[in-house]
């Protein structure tokens, strides 16, 4: 079964929609838009060299590549809009199939967290196409986390540990075939050497070094700029369980449903803030991402589930794997820290012409 969703993932059809919306969850906004049709055709041409071939683009000139960002744009609306020649999003939900609705009136536990909840809805939007995308790109962007811990360069088998660590805490985000300690640690040789191959790092010191090439620098950042989110979503998790009250077992024992709730409160907090530090993605405070943060954080026995006498399911981590799980919090919060947010940290388009004059 496992060979099979491969195959499916890798013959996936990717529409320039998905490319628009993947570069536009990435970018600096307000974007003019010869800026993004140069950044679309970039990652176009990265997802060919990392194996996707099914990219339905049929521009070739400059002019027709515009044309192609232009009509997915216009497919991407709302949240996208278009404003002299520059691309930004709003970021007040709006709801194509039903106009007028609110995200108070869809989402009631929003109150007193309206712009969070809003803004939540709108990076989903672009999220959706771009999952078609990420799928397929996952593995090499785990890496590309696993590596951004190392700026100057990285010990091989240090790397090799910080891709495990990665892997783990998102085991049940992608349907991972790789799963013993030793079909991971092949995964991540197999990824080196596509890296090496296509240029993207060297390795040195007879082996044991990898560096990252000057052409390399972009694909990995923008890798790990499309990973982060969900890394996020498994430090926020993490976090909210390691303060639960102390007991002698452990932490103290929530039901999996106040464990999701207490991490979305967490999300909630720190996207609150005016300077974010490690959280930096609305999509955080998604309940199915904090749960199967959740999951992957129990098929690693970093967390225990105990079924009790009510029927109800609880959660704790166990005194002995506090101090692996803080190790996971701090590796996790020093990936997602480096990665810069972008969607609604942007100027209005007056603001960022007269910028570009001074």
């Amino acid at each position: 079964s496992y060979s099979v969703i491969d195959c499916l993932q890798q013959h996936i059809i990717v529409y320039p929609r998905s490319l628009v919306a993947t570069v536009l969850l990435q970018s600096k906004l307000p974007v003019h838009i010869a800026t993004l049709t140069e950044d679309v055709v970039w990652l176009r041409d990265q997802l060919h060299n990392l194996g996707m071939f099914k990219i339905i683009w049929p521009g070739k000139t400059v002019m027709e590549n515009q044309q192609e960002v232009l009509r997915a744009l216009r497919l991407l609306s709302p949240p996208v809009v278009i404003r002299r020649q520059h691309v930004t999003v709003t970021s007040e939900a709006q709801f194509s199939t039903r106009p007028g609705v609110t995200v108070r009136q869809l989402c009631p536990q929003s109150k007193g967290h309206e712009e969070v909840f809003n803004r939540a809805v709108v990076e989903l939007q672009l999220v959706y196409p771009m999952n078609q995308i990420f799928h397929v790109v996952s593995q090499p962007a785990m890496l590309a986390a696993a590596l951004s811990l190392h700026p100057a360069g990285a010990d091989l088998e240090q790397a090799r540990q910080d891709f495990t660590n990665v892997n783990a805490a998102l085991h049940r985000e992608f349907v991972l075939s790789k799963e013993t300690k030793k079909e991971v640690s092949d995964n991540f040789d197999n990824l080196m050497a596509q890296f090496i191959k296509l240029g993207v790092l060297i390795l040195t010191g007879g082996g044991r070094h990898i560096s990252v090439t000057s052409d390399g620098q972009s694909l990995l950042t923008f890798l790990t700029k499309m990973i982060a989110p969900l890394l996020e979503v498994t430090w926020v998790f993490a976090t909210s369980m390691l303060e639960l009250r102390a007991t002698p077992e452990g932490t103290a024992s929530v039901t999996t449903s106040n464990a999701v709730r207490l991490a979305q409160n967490t999300a909630i907090a720190h996207l609150s803030k005016t300077d974010k530090d490690v959280v930096k993605s609305y999509r955080v405070i998604g309940e199915e991402l904090l749960r199967t943060s959740m999951d992957s954080l129990v098929k690693c026995r970093l967390l225990e589930k105990q079924r009790i006498s009510s029927g109800a399911t609880m959660i704790f981590v166990p005194k002995d794997r506090i101090p692996k799980l803080q190790y996971l919090v701090d590796l996790l919060g020093r990936i997602c820290s480096q990665s810069e947010s972008h969607l609604f940290d942007h100027q209005t388009i007056a603001q960022q012409e007269m910028t570009s004059k001074l």
